[in-house]
């Protein structure tokens, strides 16, 4: 195809490359195609790779992660479901021939994961209403044991409080070490044209253990908070969070920070703290 809607790589517990894309070789209909290479260059899954979709749907988005125990877990968007499938080491599907489809009255999207015991995983996506450009988007989390099966009596809510944009879709996840997690991403819930950043943590029993809808890294009004990105050491019970700074017109930008105590509680003062200010200088916080 002439684009990717996007790709997915990781290594898995023997060191193969383990990779996931969409492509339209059958039929023309964008399917989920993944690989498994091994460190000498084989096609452990076959010279095409395993195709994980078929159908006219528009699957796209791949993720991917490797529990544990050595099985890949994918997830994808399919129009308005999202479906999650597990390949063992050998190429074979552990979910049904077709995965595990998540649906309902709204629109299911943009999933990602993250490998938590021996061979479960932790699925975020979210919970779209209203046009694809400009939707009611609200963010959920769900744990599947290794047969597939949901965890959590419900879906953990991370945050409902609305002003996610249809361009904000990967967020980053980090482990918090128990096989919870810490999840950062920006909002303008306000809806004063202005974005924030904020950050939510969940335990490995899907509580929510930062307040509803997450914390705000920063209460500097006037500005926008962008593109968060989180780091936590080792060991640690207090999580870092940095973000692109920027005026409220984003012809300028800095990078600013804020550490979390493991309550959620602010330690670097309620504005963060200033690692570059604003100037005409672009900077963005990779990683």
């Amino acid at each position: 195809m002439t684009w990717l809607t996007d790709w997915d790589m990781t290594a898995d517990n023997a060191n193969h490359c383990i990779l996931a894309f969409q492509d339209v070789r059958n039929n023309g209909y964008n399917d989920i195609q993944v690989y498994r290479i091994s460190p000498a260059g084989a096609f452990v899954w076959g010279a095409d790779g395993i195709q994980l979709s078929s159908g006219e749907a528009f699957d796209a988005a791949p993720k991917v992660c490797v529990t544990a125990a050595g099985n890949a877990v994918f997830a994808w968007q399919a129009d308005d479901v999202t479906i999650i499938q597990k390949v063992s080491p050998a190429g074979a599907l552990q979910w049904g021939q077709n995965g595990i489809t998540l649906s309902g009255a709204e629109r299911y999207t943009w999933p990602q994961l993250m490998p938590v015991g021996s061979d479960d995983v932790i699925l975020k996506y979210f919970l779209d209403t209203g046009p694809s450009y400009s939707p009611t988007r609200h963010v959920y989390a769900q744990r599947y044991n290794s047969s597939g099966t949901a965890v959590w009596s419900q879906a953990t809510a991370v945050s409902t409080a609305g002003g996610i944009s249809a361009w904000t879709q990967i967020f980053p996840m980090v482990n918090d070490g128990s096989d919870g997690f810490y999840i950062a991403w920006h909002d303008d819930r306000d809806n004063n044209m202005l974005s924030s950043s904020f950050v939510q943590h969940i335990s490995s029993s899907g509580s929510v253990l930062f307040q509803s809808n997450g914390v705000e890294a920063s209460t500097m009004g006037g500005r926008n908070h962008f593109y968060p990105q989180l780091a936590l050491p080792p060991g640690s019970s207090e999580v870092y969070c940095f973000w692109n700074e920027m005026d409220a017109d984003q012809n300028n930008r800095g990078l600013y920070g804020q550490k979390f105590s493991a309550s959620g509680t602010r330690l670097w003062a309620a504005t963060g703290m200033v690692f570059i200010e604003i100037s005409s200088t672009n900077v963005y916080p990779l990683a």
